[in-house]
């Protein structure tokens, strides 16, 4: 009898490992959009209530700008009723160096600011890269748990996605784009007093104060010469002018004290009264308004 040829098993390749790479992928592709959606709902929910926790205010958005560089800045004014919520773009034109403060913000574009937000790698050029910007930022805030620094650009956020924003090609008319003190405190007169042995510069505050809007209504010069500046607001009038003075302390240069005094009006016939001393008299000097 012939021999049986012995039969050689043959062993196929299982496709399993293959396929369980691919559900892997899949699976974990599936998580990470997940994970997407429910953090812009989050975050959309949460603009739903978040401006009528903010109160009037004016906040630029800026980038430290490199050596010999200088970006476009954006600048918000919220309004908690949103009828005078706008944002605007100032080009670099007319800015050089770093601003980090209030006073820096005002003395490049004109504009009166409360505070200031630094980001990275800010491009404010128009309304897509000013969106992708405050999304980047905002999105690596809350990565980081820096929840008090994302609360702060909520109200942004929403604002570009509401209304967007509007690109100032002049920068010397961003003031009197947004008219800040005059949506403040259309009612509240002001007063501007140099309180220094340098000449002008009560006359160019109150030009800058009046770009913003602001009813100016007294110029003066005192004798009495002090170092630190002092913003007076009137007893019976802090409900006119409390906003005016905030903003008004906030961005100008130097250490600035406000008192609450009775008979301001009175006397002076403004309900908000800036002293000015020669801590910020010597940067309003430097300025070119």
């Amino acid at each position: 009898m012939p021999a049986r040829k012995k039969k050689h098993s043959v062993r196929l390749r299982s496709t399993k490992p293959r396929k369980r790479w691919w559900s892997l992928f899949l699976f974990l592709a599936l998580v990470l959009i997940a994970l997407w959606v429910t953090l812009s709902l989050s975050i959309n929910a949460i603009l739903r209530w978040v401006p009528k926790g903010f109160q009037n205010q004016v906040i630029a958005i800026t980038d430290s700008p490199k050596a010999g560089q200088s970006g476009s800045i954006l600048i918000a004014q919220l309004d908690p009723e949103k009828t005078y919520s706008k944002l605007i773009i100032v080009p670099s034109s007319s800015m050089a160096g770093e601003l980090h403060k209030p006073w820096e913000v005002a003395a490049a574009t004109g504009v009166l600011v409360n505070q200031i937000i630094l980001l990275e790698n800010t491009n404010f050029a128009d309304n897509h890269s000013t969106k992708r910007t405050i999304q980047t930022n905002l999105t690596n805030l809350l990565k980081l748990g820096k929840f008090k620094e994302a609360w702060r650009l909520l109200p942004i956020w929403q604002l570009l996605q509401d209304e967007g924003v509007q690109i100032i090609e002049n920068p010397e008319h961003a003031a009197s784009e947004l008219v800040i003190l005059g949506r403040l405190g259309e009612t509240c007169p002001i007063g501007i007093a140099n309180t220094t042995s340098i000449s002008g510069v009560a006359g160019k505050y109150a030009d800058l104060v009046a770009k913003q809007g602001g009813l100016v209504v007294r110029v003066t010069n005192r004798e009495v010469t002090t170092d630190e500046t002092t913003i007076f607001i009137d007893d019976q009038l802090t409900t006119e002018c409390n906003l005016v003075a905030s903003l008004l302390q906030a961005s100008l240069p130097g250490e600035v004290k406000m008192e609450v005094i009775s008979e301001l009006f009175s006397s002076d016939r403004v309900g908000v009264l800036v002293q000015l001393g020669s801590s910020s008299a010597e940067q309003l000097q430097k300025i070119s308004l």
